[in-house]
């Protein structure tokens, strides 16, 4: 589609946001990645807990007053793919509250913080299961019924 643009530098202008946007979304993507394996480690029923944790904090954290929506990485990822392309649709802030965008060095910040704290998290839970003998995974309760 970008190739039959009806004017010269279609392709180049368009490929530089898309790349801005994979980036955004990849950070997004490692972030829930990081925290979706810890649930999986770490809990019984991670599914479900990883369900509430999203409609927890992209609908409703990240649509609450701007402080509290600094939490959501779903924030951070739109706010930093508003400002590398300037598309006002995907604004996180709202003039109404008086509130200014992070900068997205900030965000980018937040994303990678995120994604290393809950791998660690993880690191540190699958340690300790092997270190206790208590990785409770499926494979173990097929073969101690053996």
């Amino acid at each position: 589609v970008l190739c039959v643009m009806s004017f010269d530098g279609a392709l180049s202008y368009h490929l530089g946001g898309f790349f801005r946007i994979a980036l955004g979304l990849t950070l997004l993507i490692a972030a829930y990645g990081a925290t979706f394996l810890l649930f999986g480690l770490a809990l019984r029923h991670a599914i479900v807990t990883s369900m509430i944790f999203v409609v927890v904090t992209e609908w409703f954290l990240a649509n609450l007053p701007f402080s509290l929506a600094l939490i959501s990485p779903g924030f951070h990822a739109r706010n930093l793919i508003s400002q590398w392309t300037g598309e006002m649709n995907l604004q996180t802030w709202s003039s109404d509250l008086g509130a200014e965008p992070v900068a997205g060095w900030t965000s980018v910040l937040m994303m990678v913080a995120w994604t290393v704290l809950f791998l660690f998290a993880s690191v540190v839970v699958l340690h300790r299961k092997e270190s206790t003998g208590k990785g409770g995974g499926a494979a173990e309760e097929g073969s101690a019924g053996a």
